[in-house]
């Protein structure tokens, strides 16, 4: 099975620590700042509510879910459940970013609770879940607000999963978790990898 350690070092395009090699069998691997940033993808309208009572509903005239004020993350119908997988072009050392697109209208610093546990192929089930939170404001946005609807991007603090193998399961929780008034539109809820080849080397591992 090709490793890194089949890719001759200074080999390839680039310079320096930074290029793209390509082992005996043709595979290409980059290395450095010759790796690429993609999006895991998950689309949340087609997940089912666990109930209509809760904090989170379809939103059918926008496209999204619509995210209420006061939910909880220990609260079924107050959640999004989802999970994503590691794909085979994935670096192994890496970072997966998770992000929200949503409808920025105003200013308010809205919350938002996210729970996941990563669960490796071949491995003992991790039972265990990590909480991380962030916050609708500037320093975690990737755009400006300035006024009206804006279509804006709100990151969570990354995961690590540098040891995790390809096709390994991340199990999430999402839930909106301030109290603050109005509604907030989520469109889209993925996360951002860094790619350093094409696929895996062999089937079940990279």
């Amino acid at each position: 099975m090709p490793s890194l350690n089949n890719y001759v070092e200074n080999s390839g395009f680039g310079s320096g620590e930074n290029r793209t090699k390509f082992d005996s069998n043709g595979q290409r691997r980059a290395v450095g700042n010759a790796t690429q940033w993609d999006d895991l993808v998950g689309d949340i309208m087609s997940k089912k509510l666990y109930t209509t009572t809760g904090k989170v509903d379809y939103d059918w005239d926008e496209n999204g879910i619509k995210f209420q004020s006061g939910g909880s993350i220990g609260t079924r119908g107050d959640r999004l459940q989802f999970n994503l997988q590691k794909l085979h072009k994935v670096k192994e050392d890496s970072e997966l970013r998770f992000h929200l697109h949503f409808e920025k209208t105003n200013t308010t610093a809205y919350e938002f609770t996210l729970k996941y546990r990563i669960q490796l192929n071949g491995g003992a089930k991790n039972t265990t879940w990590t909480t991380i939170t962030t916050t609708t404001e500037s320093f975690n946005e990737v755009f400006v607000y300035v006024s009206g609807t804006q279509n804006n991007i709100v990151q969570f603090p990354p995961i690590d999963w540098s040891n995790v193998g390809i096709s390994s399961t991340v199990q999430f929780m999402l839930a909106r978790t301030d109290s603050e008034g109005g509604d907030v539109l989520v469109t889209f809820a993925d996360a951002h990898v860094e790619i350093d080849s094409d696929g895996s080397n062999s089937e079940y591992s990279k």
